[in-house]
């Protein structure tokens, strides 16, 4: 349950929120060895400990905030927040579950 408290799917209103949080975080190239090897396609930012956003607000770290094509994990390190993007793979829209 803890677990599932912690990763937020957000709606599709929320999303723009998410991309703000990005938006404002600044671009870092290598991430504290806390966060462990990151995929090639991950983008990395960092933010004041005091993020403030709607989405961070609270116990941020460790929180996942899950949108339509990104994923975006917030960890609370070091007095600041990293923010880990992922693009999520998405499928065509005229492909389905029994597609080859």
């Amino acid at each position: 349950m803890a677990l599932q408290r912690r990763q937020w799917w957000l709606s599709a209103a929320q999303e723009p929120l998410a991309q703000q949080l990005w938006q404002r975080a600044t671009p870092v190239e290598t991430a504290p060895t806390a966060l462990g090897r990151l995929p090639e396609s991950s983008e990395l930012g960092r933010l004041p400990d005091a993020a403030p956003s709607p989405l961070a607000a609270g116990d941020h770290h460790g929180r996942s905030l899950l949108g339509r094509e990104t994923a975006l994990l917030l960890w609370r390190q070091g007095g600041g927040v990293w923010l880990v993007r992922l693009p999520l793979g998405r499928k065509p829209e005229n492909q389905t579950l029994t597609s080859p």
